[in-house]
């Protein structure tokens, strides 16, 4: 497959949420389960928020600190709020983590009376490369810095980002699209699992939330999936099945989609499991008294099956307390797959970072089929043809990210373009469409990454090897050269209006009030072109149109006979090389 030579870049010095992310994506990287943005709501009043609960987990138990996260406009005040915390949560060690202080004197006064409150005031000081340094945190919360580690802090900052992106979508999509109701109930799905389970102080009444919440969200996603695809959804059908499950979780075109948020949720909901079973299993006897071990039985034996059977069984494995970092790791930096051409390499890393040994991975990987039966099970081999190992139903812009990580895992020092970084791992992959699949998941990750402007976005997108999806490409890169207002795929922009897109990929991009529509039709048929239809549907003002171009590709011929259309009239084109596109258009625009 083809890409374009750009990428996306975080911000050095980040600030409010994006240094929120730094840090986490610092704490996780080094060993930390993290828990992020944990609000605590009452009759619609914000009564808490905290940026991050770390939980390192070991042989012997676990360390769990709160931190909190500023990088400007804090004071003293903040210091008795997070000690309020450590006793509203029985927590007893909290950090909190500042990139700007006001004054040395002030920050000597106020580390000296954090100290007599259990709080641990660490600073991240810009240094002269235009970086932050990073040592003082490494050192206070005993932090696992190793090769690569630049890498997968990365990875996780975009996965933290790319979890804000797709809520804010969401609940733009909820407001603008009142008549989906499901899409408010996976809103509130997601906060339930990160914000409702944490204030389940007792392990198992955690779990049993956790657990049912589950349960009763299992088919949210696809639900959600036939809600907004299926012209003959019913309500009251409990759907278990995708409308077309390959395009949801293999995706060529690039949008936007609220089933991916389903399914995030869902992922989250199943992970926030596994660490309910290790909290519980690692309560000491001494931690309870016998009427709360009597209760807990009997709360333990109102689980569902298979998660009761799995806290028997996970307490028998060797490492079983560092599955919940295991599985956040292989999740949100890994993207939930391995790459069968390099399952070893990859075996080796995820162990040198999780601490589970080589020749428990697989065990480690099972308890998720073990605690989420499902036909066929979870862990499989994407096709004779694609030599991707993976967890199934893990969303397309979270195994983005995963795709992202090898590009930089894979890339030897001299590879310094994001051009060579994808050509390098292009010869390493075997399999027809290896390649394809994990540039879908990676333009995917990118077309909702590059909504966020902070991210100081310049273009990169991949396309395939087809003679249709090189057509796709030379659009797409014309279109990028013409200095738009603003530029939406057809897909997308039809969302807006509460419209079924038509099944051609294509572009809408504005500039001023005058909008031109490119289409690329995988056939050079002349019958049925959608000029009229898309107009209509597109809502615009006819009298606003500037060029509606409508490219058709002759797949059976590997050069010619393709065709533009414009406004209804054929013109033959050669469309062998871009320069050719560029050429056939301006043509007509002069014609």
């Amino acid at each position: 497959m083809e890409k374009e030579n750009s990428t996306l870049s975080l911000p050095k010095i980040p600030k409010d949420a994006y240094y929120e992310d730094y840090v986490a994506a610092l704490l996780n990287a080094g060993g930390y389960y993290i828990e992020r943005n944990i609000h605590k709501n009452s009759d619609g009043l914000d009564l808490l928020e905290i940026d991050v609960v770390a939980t390192r987990f070991s042989k012997n138990g676990k360390e769990q600190t709160i931190v909190e996260i500023k990088s400007g406009g804090w004071g003293i005040s903040d210091i008795f709020k997070v000690n309020g915390w450590l006793n509203y949560l029985s927590l007893k060690k909290a950090a909190f983590i500042v990139q700007e202080a006001k004054s040395r004197t002030n920050i000597d006064i106020i580390r000296e009376a954090a100290d007599k409150l259990n709080v641990t005031l660490i600073e991240n000081k810009k240094i002269e490369n235009g970086k932050l340094d990073d040592q003082e945190i490494i050192k206070e919360l005993g932090l696992n810095i190793g090769k690569h580690q630049r890498a997968i802090i990365n990875s996780l900052r975009y996965s933290y980002n790319l979890e804000r992106i797709m809520l804010q979508l969401i609940i733009e999509n909820s407001k603008d699209n009142e008549r989906y109701k499901n899409l408010p109930k996976v809103i509130n799905y997601f906060r339930n699992v990160v914000d409702e389970s944490f204030f389940e102080n007792n392990p198992i009444r955690r779990l049993i939330f956790l657990s049912n919440l589950y349960v009763e969200n299992r088919n949210i996603a696809a639900i959600t999936d036939h809600e907004i695809y299926d012209k003959d959804f019913k309500e009251d059908e409990e759907y278990s099945t995708f409308t077309n499950y390959f395009s949801l979780f293999f995706p060529k075109e690039m949008k936007f989609n609220p089933v991916d948020v389903a399914q995030y949720s869902a992922t989250l909901n199943r992970l926030y499991v596994i660490k309910a079973i290790v909290d519980y299993s690692l309560l000491q006897p001494e931690d309870n008294n016998l009427y709360q071990k009597i209760l807990d039985e009997l709360l333990k034996s109102s689980l569902f099956r298979n998660i009761s059977d799995g806290i028997d069984w996970v307490k028998q494995q060797k490492n079983y307390t560092l599955y919940p970092y295991f599985w956040q790791i292989f999740i949100f930096v890994f993207g939930g797959f391995f790459l069968l051409d390099k399952k070893k390499e990859e075996y080796e890393y995820l162990s040198n970072l999780t601490g589970i040994p080589i020749d428990e991975i697989d065990t480690a990987l099972e308890f998720w089929e073990k605690l989420f039966p499902i036909k066929k099970g979870w862990l499989h081999t994407v096709s004779n043809e694609s030599n991707i190992y993976e967890l199934k139903m893990i969303p397309a812009p979270v195994r983005g990210i995963g795709v992202n990580f090898r590009l930089h895992l894979y890339a030897s020092e001299n590879m310094k373009t994001i051009e060579e970084r994808f050509d390098n791992i292009k010869n390493i992959l075997t399999g027809l469409y290896t390649y394809d699949n994990i540039v879908g998941w990676n333009n995917q990750t990118y077309e909702l990454l590059r909504r966020d402007n902070l991210l100081h976005s310049t273009q990169k997108v991949a396309f395939g090897d087809s003679k249709f999806e090189r057509r796709q490409k030379e659009v797409y890169t014309y279109i990028q050269t013409q200095k738009y207002d603003d530029i939406k795929s057809l897909e997308e922009f039809m969302e807006t209006k509460n419209k079924k897109t038509i099944g051609i990929p294509g572009y809408i991009a504005q500039r001023g009030e005058k909008y031109d529509i490119y289409l690329i039709k995988s056939d050079v048929k002349n019958d049925k072109l959608p000029f009229v239809q898309v107009i209509k549907d597109s809502g615009l003002n006819v009298n606003k149109i500037n060029y509606f171009f409508i490219l058709g590709t002759d797949e059976t011929k590997e050069k010619g006979d393709d065709a533009i259309w414009f406004m209804t009239k054929v013109k033959a084109a050669n469309l062998a090389k871009f320069a050719d596109v560029i050429s056939e258009f301006d043509k007509i625009k002069n014609n």
